[in-house]
This record gives structure tokens, C-alpha cells and sequence, in this order.
């Protein structure tokens, strides 16, 4: 690791000197003296390294030098943001910055940390003699000698994150990782470390990596580099970060930041509307930015666009003033994901295309929201013309897009090609659209989710004609509420479809047509007012159910007696269905019907009530029956299947 980091900083130091910044703040004589001491330590750290794990003074040693090198990165980069500042606080270069008394007061401050940092690495490169450390010792590589172990210059343009996924992909394979969990789109979420893996890693990692929950927090060790605070809120001194030198990794909330953060985690923020420190854009190492469960932050920290290594920012809220705008995401290198919220405050439609999302190859997953502010910036924009503007780069996993209020999508909503790679999409309150994308056609799409989309008569209003492939050829999770126009899925249903489909769940239709779902095993269909030819549909065209949940069909009055072609039915629930009487005669052949609830039907449950109801004895051989009334908002977390 010493090795590595030290690379590193040798790297920067050479493109300090390159870059002229040592003369700039000159400090070209203690820059020539540490590459000097940098090199000669170098030189023996495979040695030192050995001889560590029996030597405590070798290891006390190369902590120190690791502490050392992580300083002076500090240094360095502190001199590259300073000359950026201090050449422009508006952007222009000033002949007079150089005599600035800001820019005397810098020089001074950069130069006694340059001395201080020059004479420590000489203090060790001095005591490294007593160690006899021979130069050049090579050890067998225990995993594999491989690039892609070493965090080194000689990894060129590839960025640090792509390094890391090698790594832990190949310490996964070696079962150092266990019980990885993937998200929907198949990206690792989380895993379990083996305890002697962990106790392994937490010995190597010393004093470096800290994760702190109970008690009082009043000191820290200077050779923190990563900080999770549990509870912080309650238990923080912040004297405690006195002493701490180089924090490159904090998870928490609302505490003031080291300038060296690369991780910044804000989570469960209250309340505050502000919460982002003053001076956050000074940053500039800052890689990855995360938010989560902040739902009241109103805008984002100004100028975000400064943080030049930002690469991971899961949220950005449109502000109503320019320094907010999506401008500030033009030149940043995202990945992953990213919610973009706030877009009725986009001001022109050109600013929309200032956000150069098409050029955001790594992005995966990608979420649009408008929110119906009255008094927002872009309250005169047109809404479809913004979103034309917005288009990603086609190698997304995951779309959503929320409060949309255009009655047409863009052409790019409606490409193939740029939407080919979807495995999900979820569109959530756009009232008056009139169109949704090729959906049948997305050859990767597993799950889709509509909600509040009242003018779509179909999901899919492509045309098949000729085409030779089944629609949706990969879906396997339909979940549609609150469309009441919708009237089929395909606008022509005589091509094949929906082979792999296993949930459904259909809630606030009017009239909806059930095709032929041939592996649907689950179902949840709510509120569907044609109930009676919806449930007729059902029996016929879904008869490989083993999961059925049948709620506030208040319009329904008998289940079609051909219930019996159910025969892998499992589980059936009926809620708030008033004006249903019996079930059907040939409910008895249902063999293989193991549990049934009906809740809040209190014409069925006064007829089959147990031991006592008219018709117990029709329903008495299924092993598990639950017959209730009770407020509805006392039912709804039982109402979903698992999964669901």
C-alpha cells in the first residue's frame, strides 16, 4: 500500500515541478529535495514491506512514511486550488494577484508546510538506514501479478473506480466476499465480509479506517483516512478533527469538511434547506457525492460544476438563479447514477441542453422530476422541449421520469436504439401524456412501473407487422396504476408476447382487456371497473396463477364459475369487493388453493364464516383462511404479495 500511495505522490510532484507551481510558490529547493528522499525510500519499500510483518519498528516506520505521503498530496493539490483561486476570484487573470496580501499570506503558509513535510520525509528517509532495507527485494505475488493491483500511473486514463471493480470482482471470485446482492439492473448493492477476512483488513488498515457508533467522539488519531460516524449528531466534539491530517472518506451528515475529501455521504439531512457547507466547491478532490433521504434540500450547493473530479452525484436539484442551473453538470464525468430534480425551474430549453448528458457514457441510471411549484423559474418553458434536450447516452440500465406534464415525448423517448440497453422504466404522474416509449421493443426491459398517465389507451402503440421477435421479449414485472383509459397492452395483440412475465399488477383501470399471459404467476389487480369482464379475462388468459389478489372491485358480484382453470392457484386474497355474494360452485376443485383471505367483504364473510356460515363446509379443507373486517388503513401492508 506505501508503495502505491507513494507512486502517486511522486507522480503529482512531477507535475508540480512540470506545471511550474514550485517556482510559483517558490519552493523549488525542498520540491528537488523531497523527489530525492522519495526515490531513495522507494527504492527499498519492497523490503520494508517483508520485513513488517515480524519487525514492529519497520511497520511503525512505513506508517509514518504513509502518513508523510498523504500530507504532502494535501500540499500539492492545496498549491494547484490556491493558484486557480488566487490567479481569479471572477475568472480573469489579474496582474496583481501575485502582490495580493491573500496571495503573500499563501506563499508564506505553503512554504513552512513545504519545509515542515521536507525535513519529516528527510527524518525517515534517515531512519531507514537503521533498518539495513536492502534495494529492489521482489516477493511472490500471492494473488496475481497484475496491473490491476497496483494504483499506479502506469493505469494511464483509467480512472481509479474502474481499478477498484477489478479488484473487488477479483477478491470476489476468491470468495473473499460473500452473499453479494445485486439492485434491479444487476449492479452490487451489498455483501458480507467472512470475520477473518475482516479482521484481517481491519489489522492492515490500523488506525486509517475508523467506524465510530457509540459513545462520546472527542478525539481522533491523526492517521484517520476514512470516518463513518454512527449518530453523529449527538455525540461529535468537533475539537476531535483537530489533529486529523488527511480525510480522504467521510459518512455522515452535517459536520464540517476536511478540503482532502474524495467520499462524502449526506444522509438523513432533517429538515435543513441548506445543509451544504459554505465553502464546499474548495473541495476539488472530491469524487463521489452522495444523498440520501434529504427529501427538503430546495437547491444544491452553487457552482457544483468547480468540483472537476466529481464523479458520482446521485442527485442534483435545479435551482431558480444560473449558479444552480444544469449548466454545472456540462463538464462533469458522472457515473452511476443520477436524479435530476427541480426541472420546472430550467429556465430556457437551451439550458437543458447545456447539461450534456448525452456525453455521460457511464451513466446507468438516470431519473427526471418536475414538481408543480407555482411559482417556478420555467413556469413559461415548453416542458416537451426540455426534455428533447435531456437526451443520455444510450447506455442506460434504468429510467424514470416523473411530473411531465408534455402530451409528447421526445424523439429519443421513442428510440430504439438510444433506449436498447433499459432492464427497468418508470414513469410516475405524466397526466397528459399521449404516447409512451417502444416499450415491446427493448429487447432488455425486465421490469416497468406506470403511474397517473390518464390519456394512454396502451403501453406499447408500436406496429409488429412483419417483425418476427415476441414484445417484450424480457419483462417480468408489469406494475400499471391509476391509467384509466388503458385498454390493452399492445395497440395489436396478435403478435406473441410477454413470454417471460411472472407479477402483474394492475390497479385503476376502466376497462383493460387481459391478453393471453401464459407465465404470469402472480397477480394483484385493484379497482378495475369493468371487474366483471376483467376477472372472465383473467380465467381465461392467466391460468398458470398461483398467486391472486382481487381488491375494491366494488362492482363485482360473482367470480366467473370457470375459477377451476386456476388449478395452480396457491393464494387468493379478495378485499373491499361489497356487492360480491359466493364464490363459485367449482371452487372446491381448486386443489391446490393453500391459503384464503377475505377481508372487509362482509356479505362473503357472513356466508362462510367459520363453523357457523351457510357455506363453511365449501371452503373447510383449504389449510389457511383468514376472514376479517377492519379499517382499510389497518389492511394495506398485508395486501402485496412478497416481492411485489
Amino acid at each position: 500500500m506505501a508503495e502505491a500511495l507513494l507512486g502517486i505522490v511522486l507522480e503529482n510532484l512531477g507535475s508540480f515541478v512540470q506545471d511550474q507551481l514550485a517556482t510559483y510558490w517558490g519552493v523549488e529547493q525542498q520540491t528537488h529535495k523531497l523527489s530525492s528522499n522519495l526515490t531513495a525510500i522507494r527504492a527499498v519499500l519492497r523490503d520494508a514491506e517483508r520485513k513488517q510483518i515480524t519487525s514492529h519498528a519497520v511497520k511503525d516506520w512505513l506508517q509514518k512514511l504513509t502518513d508523510a505521503a498523504y500530507v504532502l498530496d494535501d500540499i500539492l493539490d492545496e498549491c494547484s486550488v490556491q493558484s486557480k483561486m488566487l490567479h481569479s476570484d471572477d475568472g480573469q487573470s489579474s496582474c496583481l494577484a501575485y502582490v495580493h496580501p491573500k496571495h503573500i499570506l499563501c506563499r508564506f503558509y505553503i512554504g513552512k508546510r513545504m519545509k515542515d513535510i521536507t525535513q519529516r520525509f528527510h527524518d525517515i528517509h534517515e531512519e531507514r538506514l537503521t533498518f539495513e532495507l536492502r534495494v529492489g527485494v521482489t516477493e511472490k505475488q500471492t494473488v496475481n501479478d497484475d496491473d490491476d493491483w497496483r494504483q499506479t500511473s502506469s493505469e494511464g486514463n483509467v480512472e481509479v473506480e474502474d481499478v477498484g471493480n477489478k479488484v473487488w470482482k477479483r477478491l470476489y471470485d476468491r470468495s473473499f466476499f460473500q452473499e453479494a446482492k445485486a439492485n434491479r439492473i444487476g449492479m452490487i448493492k451489498t455483501f458480507k465480509m467472512h470475520d477473518l477476512f475482516h479482521d484481517l483488513a481491519q489489522s492492515i488498515m490500523g488506525e486509517e479506517c475508523v467506524v465510530y457508533e457509540e459513545g462520546k467522539l472527542t478525539r481522533l488519531s491523526n492517521r484517520v483516512h476514512y470516518l463513518r460516524l454512527l449518530n453523529s449528531n449527538k455525540f461529535v466534539d468537533m475539537a476531535a478533527f483537530k489533529k486529523v491530517e488527511s480525510l480522504r472518506t467521510l459518512l455522515d451528515f452535517g459536520l464540517g469538511l476536511h478540503h482532502k475529501l474524495q467520499i462524502l455521504k449526506l444522509e438523513d439531512c432533517g429538515g435543513s434547506h441548506n445543509f451544504f457547507p459554505e465553502h464546499m466547491t474548495q473541495l476539488q478532490d472530491l469524487r463521489h457525492l452522495v444523498i440520501k433521504d434529504c427529501p427538503k434540500i430546495a437547491e444544491m450547493l452553487p457552482n457544483i460544476g468547480k468540483l472537476g473530479h466529481l464523479r458520482t452525484l446521485n442527485t442534483f436539484a435545479v435551482g431558480s438563479k444560473l449558479e444552480y442551473g444544469l449548466a454545472e453538470l456540462h463538464g462533469l464525468s458522472l457515473v452511476g447514477k443520477l436524479h435530476i430534480r427541480g426541472l420546472e425551474n430550467v429556465s430556457n430549453e437551451w439550458e437543458a441542453k447545456e447539461a450534456n448528458l448525452m456525453s455521460k457514457k457511464e451513466l446507468n441510471r438516470l431519473y427526471l422530476s418536475w414538481s408543480d411549484s407555482p411559482n417556478s423559474q420555467g413556469s413559461n418553458v415548453s416542458v416537451e422541449r426540455v426534455l428533447e434536450n435531456l437526451e443520455p447516452p444510450s447506455t442506460l440500465k434504468s429510467f424514470g421520469m416523473k411530473g411531465y406534464l408534455g402530451r409528447k415525448l421526445s424523439s429519443w423517448m421513442r428510440s430504439v436504439v438510444v433506449l436498447k440497453d433499459l432492464v427497468e422504466v418508470m414513469l410516475f404522474d405524466c397526466f397528459f401524456c399521449e404516447e409512451l416509449p417502444p416499450l415491446g421493443k427493448l429487447p432488455h426491459l425486465k421490469r416497468v412501473e406506470l403511474r397517473r398517465i390518464r390519456n394512454v389507451k396502451w403501453i406499447d402503440g408500436e406496429s409488429y407487422e412483419g417483425v418476427e421477435e415476441k414484445a417484450f421479449p424480457s419483462l417480468e414485472k408489469l406494475n400499471v396504476e391509476n391509467l384509466p383509459n388503458l385498454e390493452r397492452l399492445l395497440r395489436d395483440e396478435g403478435v406473441e408476447m410477454l413470454p417471460r412475465l411472472s407479477q402483474v399488477r394492475i390497479d385503476g383501470v376502466l376497462n383493460f382487456k387481459v391478453p393471453h399471459l401464459p407465465c404470469v404467476e402472480e397477480l394483484d389487480a385493484r379497482d378495475i371497473k369493468a371487474a366483471t369482464s376483467f376477472m372472465e379475462g383473467v380465467v381465461e388468459n392467466v391460468t398458470c396463477l398461483k398467486k391472486l389478489l382481487i381488491a375494491s372491485m366494488r362492482d363485482l358480484k360473482v367470480l366467473p364459475e370457470k375459477l377451476s382453470r386456476l388449478s395452480a392457484l396457491q393464494d387468493l386474497k379478495i378485499l373491499e369487493c361489497e356487492e360480491l355474494r359466493s364464490l363459485p360452485s367449482s371452487f372446491q376443485r381448486l386443489t391446490n388453493l393453500s391459503k384464503l383471505s377475505i377481508l372487509n367483504c362482509h356479505r362473503l364473510e357472513e356466508r362462510y364464516k367459520r363453523e357457523t356460515g351457510n357455506d363453511w363446509q365449501f371452503i373447510a379443507h383449504i389449510p389457511n383462511i383468514e376472514l376479517e373486517s377492519f379499517p382499510s388503513h389497518g389492511v394495506k401492508p398485508a395486501l402485496s404479495f412478497s416481492g411485489q
